[in-house]
């Protein structure tokens, strides 16, 4: 913020059409500056219009801060939102990885279930053929023992 008072000539276009171009061309009792004036100040004691600025100023700057949260806040709250689609993102690729793995798993499984139940369904029928080996070994070993008893007769 530039002082209200400061030294530097006084850039009025009022001020420029007089001739004068420095304020400290003036008196000290006569204001340099027309905008002085219009205000109703001097450079020793500023006016209520000087107070009242000064309290703009302030409202000014209270504005300004406002308006700068508010874009803070903004920029934090996309931030905020970048960050939970992120979030979404990664847990989307997560379970759509686990819906995968999940699908294999379950595919192998059925796999495992069908060559478990083929292998079953085989040792079934060998063990059939087993047992009817075994009824026919039995049935031959009794018709061989009869034979050599009859030959030792």
């Amino acid at each position: 913020m530039i002082p209200r008072w400061s030294e530097g000539p006084c850039r009025s276009r009022a001020w420029f059409s007089s001739g004068r171009q420095d304020r400290t061309d003036a008196s000290p009792s006569t204001p340099a500056c027309p905008t002085w004036r219009t205000r109703g100040g001097t450079k020793e004691e500023p006016s209520a219009g000087a107070a009242k600025t000064a309290g703009g100023e302030d409202q000014r700057q209270g504005r300004k801060a406002a308006a700068e949260f508010e874009r803070e806040e903004k920029r934090r709250q996309a931030e905020r939102r970048r960050k939970e689609a992120a979030r979404e993102r990664e847990r989307a690729g997560r379970e759509e990885l686990v819906a995968k793995a999940q699908a294999a798993l379950d595919k192998a499984q059925r796999e495992h279930e069908e060559r478990a139940g083929s292998l079953d369904a085989e040792r079934a029928r060998i063990e059939k053929r087993l047992e009817a080996e075994e009824v026919r070994w039995e049935s031959e070993r009794e018709r061989l023992k009869e034979a050599l008893r009859h030959a030792r007769e």
